[in-house]
């Protein structure tokens, strides 16, 4: 009886001893900790060393990404998304990338442990087993992370870029505002409610057609001022002639107009085709690198068809109006 009181107790230590041990691990198991992107850190006996990749980020090779580099990414890009919510620039696209980057910062810290970088015990294996289960973790490393952290960067350049893009257009079209500017408010105004929606895409189209509206009052206004200076005296005069070169200078200002209409147009036109070539070369660049030199890995080349592809469906948007204004200014 005394030995099976024993046993007992035995039992009951250990099933204490591993409860306590277990729900005081934390994300790791036994004696690890992670908590977040935004609080990086490891606790316990688990201590990582660091772990080298290669990755191509924007067509720019990126080697030897350690763990203690990325850490110091995560601090600059908590600032980023700080300083565009000072902005009062959407964060939701930015926060969603964070929110991805810490998931695959766990995955890599997991993949870690499998891969003997970590010393960790064989309760931390099993975890960090059954959490990459469905998860291809042999070719997972920091330089993932990194990605996400990245695209958040140029999230911000591109938030900038569009943002002080909106204030030029503005003050060019208070510049002309006595001539007829409601065409180039109505883009500048969708520029930046897409803006504002976190729609760059469509900010950076409405953008352009205000460039353009305002290029082409800037022309009118530059013919028209030329042409107010010398007039006034000259009519008092020759008002007679001048009547008469005012019906010519009218026929002739109007076929000027739609020859600098069509120049415009048929830029943007001849511009947009070519970056659409350029676009198409670089996807299947970027193809014949994925699946014929097996140069980047699957998630890059995902990042880069989609961005491509999103350019080019814009491109792909706009051409057919372009092209029906260019058919429409003919004579």
């Amino acid at each position: 009886m005394r030995n099976e009181m024993g046993i007992v107790f035995l039992i009951s230590v250990l099933v204490l001893a591993f409860g306590f041990l277990f729900f005081s691990s934390g994300d790791f198991g036994i004696t690890g900790e992670v908590v977040g992107l935004g609080n990086l850190r490891i606790t316990g006996q688990v201590v990582l060393n660091d772990s080298e990749a290669e990755v191509f980020l924007g067509g720019k090779e990126i080697i030897n990404v350690s763990r203690e580099e990325v850490v110091q990414r995560v601090s600059e890009v908590e600032d980023i998304i700080e300083e565009m919510r000072d902005n009062n620039f959407s964060v939701v696209y930015v926060e969603d990338r964070f929110v991805e980057a810490e998931r695959v910062f766990q995955q890599v810290e997991y993949a870690e442990m499998l891969k003997g970088r970590v010393e960790a015990s064989e309760v931390q294996r099993s975890e960090a087993r059954l959490a990459l289960a469905l998860i291809d973790w042999r070719n997972l490393d920091y330089s993932n992370v990194l990605i996400y952290l990245e695209d958040i960067g140029n999230r911000r350049d591109r938030a900038f870029e569009i943002f002080d893009g909106i204030g030029i257009v503005s003050k060019n079209v208070e510049k002309y505002d006595a001539f007829n500017m409601s065409e180039a408010y109505g883009f500048l105004d969708e520029a930046r409610n897409a803006f504002y929606e976190d729609r760059y895409d469509d900010a950076e189209v409405f953008l352009d057609k205000a460039r353009v509206s305002v290029d082409l009052k800037s022309s009118e206004a530059s013919v028209l001022g030329g042409l107010k200076r010398g007039v006034t005296g000259f009519f008092q005069k020759y008002w007679v002639y001048v009547l008469l070169a005012l019906v010519l200078l009218s026929v002739a200002g109007v076929i000027f107009y739609r020859n600098v209409q069509r120049y415009f147009l048929k830029r943007k036109i001849f511009r947009m085709k070519l970056e659409s070539r350029i676009l198409v070369g670089l996807m299947k660049k970027t193809q014949m690198s994925r699946f014929k030199e097996n140069k980047i890995s699957g998630l890059v080349y995902s990042i880069r068809m989609k961005k491509y592809e999103e350019k080019l469906a814009g491109i792909k948007r706009m051409l057919p109006v372009l092209e029906r204004r260019m058919a429409d200014s003919k004579w």
